[in-house]
């Protein structure tokens, strides 16, 4: 069981449970368009998000210690 250390890891978290990795790429995506729509504090925060949900994505699938 991975532990969630902060909000950002909580919702992160949660959209992976819900959509998958699919839900790494949509973070990326919509923090691309906020920070192309000239909101880079919302696209930082979305940003974190997305590494949150890859950095849980990888300990699930290859961390040997989870197996």
């Amino acid at each position: 069981m991975v532990r969630l250390h902060t909000l950002t890891d909580g919702i992160a978290s949660r959209m992976l449970a819900r959509h998958g990795i699919v839900a790494i790429w949509r973070l990326q995506v919509a923090a691309a368009i906020a920070h192309r729509t000239g909101n880079p504090d919302a696209a930082q925060s979305i940003l974190e998000m997305a590494d949150a949900a890859e950095r849980e994505w990888l300990t699930i699938h290859f961390d040997p210690a989870q197996t």
